[in-house]
């Protein structure tokens, strides 16, 4: 349970804080050639283009769960043992799966039954459409006829995809030639209780050209149902210190940084989270916002060059806007619960998957961000705890790529000015949490993330290394 965004410290103290008081300083297209992807369950496996993905946190419940982000297309295969089935022939099956599908989607049209062959073995496909035929989405429902099983493939694009590349995709499912071992999956599900107190110590350290921040702090929060798929998370810091690695080398920073960490620290945003683990909204983010963003504008000094002071008064409101500190309680609610929530993995197992990645200073443009997920192995939740009570979570994130580059140059020259140029830049993020799986209660988190940006200014190239470490230990 990430009770404060320590993202969202992390966010005031180096990528605002600095630049206020310090320096003025496309899609993935997916790899090539072919790949043939197996079953969980070493019953079944399909051939599909390499930029195909396969992405654990769709569904607990298909052996094959694949997405093509650049096609804008997915895919679930489920199996179903005759001994898990009552008896039906293929066709009464489909009908009967591809109808619970449709009415679960709502209005829309569904066509009649169309019998075909898929790895010469006989099937039944059914196409749903949903919505209006501009924005709506296609499905195709399709079972298939094994020696072993019965399978269920379940694939759907936008109202506008590609439909028969779509059909030619599915033609590259078979039954394999001999059932394989199954692997071991463990499910992720997010349920947290309908009331809940707890207490999180957090130690966040920031490396950021050179100088050193370090606050320690106390959480206290409180989870309470507030409707009937809904939850309330309210944060109160118990008490919080900040330090700096050269004390007292410029005392006019050092007051500056504080006073925006108390303002930072006070009325924390509460948020609202939905039983399906996602983050719905932030009670009061606007007024939070005005508090951190006057704090800062308010401790600019008061004299030095206009010019310099004007740019500082635009990089703090382009850069500390409510869309920018809900991306950030957004980013730290998915690494540590939603990008988890609902999905099944095999133990030991590394998932590697390109996500769209926006920044909201950047604008509209989206960026391929590398995500690799696993779930390393089990754990105890805590010293004496059972063996196995908990497990190792740990994710991966990369944003760089000229466009990413390219956009962050573009940025800087507006808010610091065309004396300083971004030649590349990368973002690496990695997070490891000690977790409930059965309710996605996290009991400690590890998080460092760093930065490497090449820079030009003045005729001269820097390379400039920025880390933050957070660790946070949770008591329930």
């Amino acid at each position: 349970m990430n009770l404060l965004s320590t993202r969202l410290l992390a966010l005031v103290m180096t990528g605002l804080l600095a630049g206020c008081a310090g320096t003025g300083g496309g899609g993935g297209g997916g790899a090539a050639g072919r790949q043939l992807v197996l079953a969980d369950d070493g019953q079944s496996e399909i051939e599909v283009a390499g930029r195909w993905e396969t992405r654990p946190n769709i569904s607990r419940k298909a052996q094959i769960r694949l997405v093509d982000l650049v096609e804008d297309q997915y895919l679930l295969v489920n199996t179903y043992r005759p001994d898990e089935i009552k008896p039906a022939t293929l066709e009464e099956f489909a009908q009967s799966l591809s109808a619970a599908i449709f009415e679960s989607l709502g209005q829309g049209t569904v066509s009649e039954a169309r019998a075909l062959k898929l790895g010469e073995q006989p099937a039944i496909e059914y196409e749903m459409r949903t919505g209006r035929q501009d924005d709506g989405i296609i499905y195709l429902s399709t079972v298939v006829q094994g020696q072993r099983a019965r399978y269920h493939l379940l694939a759907w694009t936008s109202a506008d995809g590609d439909v028969a590349a779509l059909r030619q995709v599915l033609g590259g499912f078979r039954e394999s030639a001999a059932a394989r071992e199954p692997l071991r999956r463990v499910t992720l599900s997010f349920n947290w209780p309908d009331r809940l107190k707890s207490q999180s110590s957090v130690h966040l350290k920031v490396n950021k050209r050179g100088e050193q921040y370090e606050m320690q702090g106390d959480m206290e929060a409180s989870v309470r149902r507030i409707s009937a798929e809904e939850l309330l998370v309210s944060t109160r810091v118990l008490r919080h210190k900040m330090s700096f690695g050269n004390a007292g080398k410029d005392k006019a920073k050092e007051e500056f940084l504080q006073g925006v960490l108390r303002a930072s620290l006070t009325e924390v945003p509460d948020y609202v989270v939905n039983d399906d683990g996602e983050l719905v909204r932030l009670e009061n983010l606007p007024a939070y916002q005005r508090r951190v963003q006057n704090a800062i504008l308010k401790a600019l000094p008061a004299g030095g060059q206009r010019d310099a002071l004007a740019r500082a008064r635009e990089f703090v409101e382009s850069s500390l806007t409510e869309e920018t500190l809900l991306t950030a309680f957004q980013e730290d609610w998915a690494e540590s619960v939603g990008n988890w929530a609902g999905g099944a993995y095999v133990v030991g197992q590394a998932y590697t998957y390109t996500v769209p990645y926006r920044a909201p200073a950047l604008g509209e443009q989206a960026f391929p961000m590398e995500v690799t997920q696993q779930l390393a192995g089990h754990v105890p939740c805590k010293a004496g705890a059972a063996p196995q009570s908990c497990v190792r979570l740990v994710q991966t994130s990369r944003v760089k790529g000229r466009d990413y580059t390219r956009a962050m140059d573009a940025y800087v020259r507006k808010t610091v000015g065309d004396s300083v140029r971004v030649d590349d830049m990368e973002v690496v993020n990695t997070v490891e949490l000690v977790t409930d799986p059965r309710t996605l209660l996290p009991h400690a988190s590890k998080t460092k993330e760093s930065k490497r940006v090449t820079i030009s200014a003045d005729g001269k190239t820097v390379v400039n290394e920025e880390t933050k470490e957070e660790n946070t230990s949770y008591r329930y």
